[in-house]
């Protein structure tokens, strides 16, 4: 019942249907792990759509994270210094 409504969502999301369907079932794990947290104000189906976007939202956040380590990072730092150092000797000279 719910599980075509989820998935649809998840797919619309992410345009995959193979993360759809992982993130379709994380959003019912984290579904199992928090029912007791719902109160009842709204539907249950308007929970779990908010719960659902909860969970594609941060694994979209995770994914455009860029990973580097420090010394990659460092490198390009190092080389900018040292273009910096040599423009300013040509110039001061």
């Amino acid at each position: 019942m719910h599980s075509r409504r989820v998935y649809a969502l998840c797919l619309r999301m992410v345009n995959n249907p193979s993360d759809a369907e992982d993130l379709m079932q994380e959003a019912f794990l984290q579904l199992f792990r928090k029912i007791g947290t719902f109160r009842g104000e709204s539907a249950f189906s308007t929970w779990l759509h908010r719960m659902t976007v909860n969970v594609v939202l941060m694994r979209l956040r995770k994914k455009s994270l860029p990973v580097a380590s420090l010394e990659e990072r460092r490198i390009p730092m190092m080389k900018r210094a040292a273009r910096g150092r040599t423009l300013a000797r040509r110039i001061c000279a």
